[in-house]
């Protein structure tokens, strides 16, 4: 469903600067922040600016440039952590896991430190915690 930014919708608030976030990477059609509740320290959310729920509602041309920043900020994530690989995923409703309905795809670094689980448990970071890595994975 293609809409325009809505204010009930926390993403759409990031985007606004309503909500805060720690932005890692932004362009005029994308942005990437960290995840509140990360399953990985470095767990990212890559969404576009405009608001649409699910990967059926985007337009094709958009999730092209979508799926293009993801690869980007994945392989920056790589290289700034030394992950020695990464996920990618996108939940689209409620049922698959969708919690926040505007789309965005996780990425999620897998490190010796960090290896990767089939199930996983997020963790609690601070703010503090957020702006740190932040500040070290913010693309220049």
């Amino acid at each position: 469903m293609v809409t325009p930014i809505l204010t009930e919708c926390v993403f759409c608030k990031i985007v606004s600067g309503e909500q805060s976030s720690q932005i890692i990477f932004e362009d005029d059609r994308t942005l990437g922040f960290l995840d509140i509740r990360p399953i990985q320290i470095g767990h990212t959310l890559v969404i576009p600016k405009k608001h649409y729920e699910t990967i059926l509602d985007i337009p094709d041309d958009e999730l092209a440039n979508l799926i293009i920043i993801t690869k980007k900020i994945a392989n920056h994530i790589k290289n700034t952590l030394g992950a020695t690989g990464f996920r990618i995923a996108n939940n689209n409703y409620r049922p698959a896991g969708q919690i926040i309905p505007h789309i965005h795809f996780h990425i999620v670094p897998v490190t010796p430190e960090a290896p990767f689980k089939l199930r996983f448990q997020r963790k609690n970071v601070t703010e503090d915690d957020l702006a740190k890595i932040a500040a070290k994975l913010r693309m220049k």
